[in-house]
């Protein structure tokens, strides 16, 4: 549970090449009909996505992906953790409809296992 990279914050814009091929192979549509969000930079997924692409050895290491809030929150507390909020900003693997990790837009993503994220 040790930090792999720094983490990328909401304002880093270069997963641009990730969300061309996320419009292309996923689309927006299908994609806001399961998460309510846009295909966009701004969204963790856009950045899993870029560190798969952009930095193979450091996915290969990941264990779980940690919103900040979370990091400090594990580090006070020792518990994992993360709100709603946080899953929504994660973007295009959270269903808002169950509430949950969406499974099948993980699979569509070919990136992640449910494990890798914390269930509510």
């Amino acid at each position: 549970m040790k930090p792999i990279r720094p983490c990328i914050i909401w304002a880093d814009r270069r997963a641009t090449d990730e969300c061309h091929w996320l419009r292309d192979n996923i689309g927006v549509d299908e994609l806001f009909k399961v998460t309510g969000n846009v295909i966009d930079p701004y969204y963790g997924y856009t950045k899993m996505l870029w560190i798969k692409n952009k930095e193979p050895s450091n996915w290969r290491r990941i264990h779980r992906f940690e919103t900040p809030n979370a990091y400090v929150i594990r580090g006070l507390t020792g518990e994992e953790s993360v709100d709603y909020s946080s899953a929504g900003n994660y973007g295009g693997i959270f269903d808002i409809h169950k509430r949950d990790w969406s499974e099948e837009m993980m699979s569509s993503l070919a990136f992640l296992e449910v494990s890798s994220l914390r269930r509510f």
